[in-house]
């Protein structure tokens, strides 16, 4: 994985899909352990998964 250690906005397509994939990875992650849960009931969890999900939509990479 790159490290931005400066910062700086970038217009690399290469690390924007490897940023773009590694933060795909951790909501899933995330869903997962959510939906594996004992809390899994409760509406705030659900509305979290929710909103992960939505997010993964908008971080979904296309083939051009």
């Amino acid at each position: 994985m790159t490290t931005d250690h400066n910062n700086q906005f970038t217009k690399n397509n290469d690390l924007l899909i490897e940023v773009t994939q590694f933060i795909s990875q951790l909501d899933n992650a995330i869903l997962s352990c959510n939906e594996n849960s004992v809390y899994e009931n409760n509406s705030w969890i659900q509305a979290f998964n929710e909103t992960l999900r939505e997010e993964l939509k908008g971080y979904k990479v296309y083939d051009c």
